[in-house]
């Protein structure tokens, strides 16, 4: 996880419980990827009936990653307004930042980068428990990244969800976007999220370090730079 000062443009790895970094097996979950596939608006998320249709990314074993909704917002101020989720971000926030994010993020899939962080859902209940996703960052030691990350909210800790979600979106940039290069950019205090990327087969690259931090962040990632784009056509 990192902390970032305007963190418009950057992800933060969760918070999570040591626990958390495990899915409970060694071997990773199935994933299927529905691109073109969308939720009916039957289907009521976090307590809300949607109007229209909803993106679903990809589905493992338990989860649904789909894109975020407007109709989400109660669900993501319990995510974001809680201090300890929060803990390595900006700290916990209100509805107006809330629905400010869900609008930014929207305009991220559709305007901006084809991409963003997306909605983690139970499949059993469609319940929200927080979000995973990708985030263009346009200066990592001068360099631009994709930087994958997420939060959940703490009933959802220590239930290997975040591997479980961060496996299934990174799959999804490779063999869907084409993104060959992800990064992780954690507080190395939070042991709990180095050994999340570490699931994720990233390893330690380097230290980064923004305006405003008392003390740098660690970038790990899946490819070293050399001969490596962001993004590639397959």
């Amino acid at each position: 996880m990192h902390r970032t000062i305007n963190r418009s443009s950057h992800a933060h790895l969760l918070n999570v419980q040591p626990e958390q970094a495990c899915i409970g097996k060694d071997e990773k979950p199935s994933v299927t990827f529905l691109s073109m596939t969308f939720i009916p608006s039957t289907i009521k998320p976090s307590g809300f009936a949607y109007q229209g249709c909803i993106m679903i990314i990809c589905t493992t074993d338990r989860l649904i990653i789909r894109h975020v909704h407007i109709g989400d917002v109660t669900a993501f101020c319990q995510l974001f307004g809680d201090p300890e989720v929060m803990r390595y971000g900006d700290g916990a926030q209100e509805r107006p930042w809330v629905e400010a994010w869900l609008h930014t993020t929207l305009a991220r899939y559709h305007q901006h980068w084809g991409f963003g962080p997306y909605a983690v859902t139970l499949r059993a209940t469609a319940t929200l428990i927080g979000y995973c996703g990708l985030f263009y960052v346009d200066d990592v030691n001068g360099r631009p990244e994709i930087e994958i990350g997420y939060r959940l909210i703490q009933s959802a800790w220590g239930q290997g969800y975040a591997t479980e979600a961060a496996q299934a979106v990174a799959t999804y940039a490779t063999t869907t976007l084409g993104i060959t290069r992800l990064i992780a950019m954690i507080d190395p205090s939070n042991v709990a999220s180095i050994r999340v990327a570490q699931k994720l087969g990233m390893h330690y690259e380097a230290e980064v370090m923004f305006d405003g931090y008392t003390h740098p962040d660690h970038v790990y990632t899946n490819r070293a730079l050399e001969n490596t784009d962001i993004r590639q056509s397959k």
